[in-house]
């Protein structure tokens, strides 16, 4: 199924460039490609070069819903880049816009996702101690999709954010709503390979060359959308109940993906 269309939404910062990819460069079965492209750089601004649908003025527009099944062929510039890339469905869970003069309505909201996705050190994005937070993974997160307005009891428990022992605490009391599996994968990432995910009522399943198949027992909740992107940015919040977010410097990179 494709996803993307011929025009995708395109989203840059930071100097990042979204181009087409010429047929040559990408194995003969897809019909549509788009080369991904940052620039090299230091750790003192962002960058991004993100493909996905849209645009959309709220999430209630967002056009994915189980079954769904998506095929695309990737490969990266390099395997240990600095920062995250990858492609899947996300609801955007830290966007915020208030809908005057046409910006997009929304509010924070608890994450779902379903992708593969890279990350390098130091970020760690599960909240289990006994699953992968970084690396190349097959990845997927679940949580109620809940109204920001049910999350204003727990805004006290914020403050034990500050402190590395309570922050532990409040991690394994995050993952009675936000639930994560995922699991590292076997394939070298800089030579092209087919990836499928498919998004069922109550399992996701990760398939790569039609050779390999994971499948969870899990699935994300809500409508989402699709889409694809390579940036220099990291997030943490490990199991030593260390948290923090920011950009790495990174040298000139690019992701190459495709659609059948």
């Amino acid at each position: 199924m494709s996803l993307l269309g011929d025009a995708p939404f395109v989203q840059t910062s930071g100097g990042g460039t979204v181009t087409p990819l010429p047929p040559p460069q990408a194995p003969a079965s897809l019909h549509r490609g788009w080369r991904l492209c940052l620039p090299a750089g230091d750790e003192r601004s962002y960058r991004l070069a993100q493909i996905e649908q849209g645009p959309f003025r709220t999430r209630a527009e967002f056009p994915l819903t189980p079954p769904v099944e998506w095929t695309l062929w990737a490969r990266v510039s390099a395997p240990d880049l600095p920062g995250t890339w990858g492609f899947g469905f996300w609801n955007e869970p830290f966007s915020v816009g208030l809908g005057v003069r046409g910006m997009r309505r929304a509010l924070p909201v608890l994450p779902n996702a379903l992708w593969y996705f890279y990350a390098s050190p130091p970020s760690y994005l599960s909240l289990r101690n006994d699953s992968p937070g970084r690396g190349w993974m097959g990845m997927v997160f679940s949580s109620p999709p809940a109204p920001p307005v049910t999350w204003l009891p727990a805004l006290p428990l914020l403050a034990g954010l500050l402190f590395p022992a309570s922050r532990r605490a409040l991690r394994r009391l995050a993952r009675r709503w936000i639930r994560d599996q995922a699991v590292l994968l076997p394939v070298e990432v800089t030579g092209w390979h087919r990836y499928t995910l498919r998004w069922e009522r109550d399992r996701v399943s990760f398939t790569i060359d039609n050779t390999w198949t994971h499948t969870m027992p899990l699935s994300p909740r809500g409508r989402m959308k699709a889409l694809a992107w390579i940036d220099n940015q990291m997030a943490f919040f490990d199991p030593q109940g260390r948290l923090g977010s920011g950009v790495l410097a990174n040298p000139a990179a690019w992701l190459e993906i495709g659609e059948e």
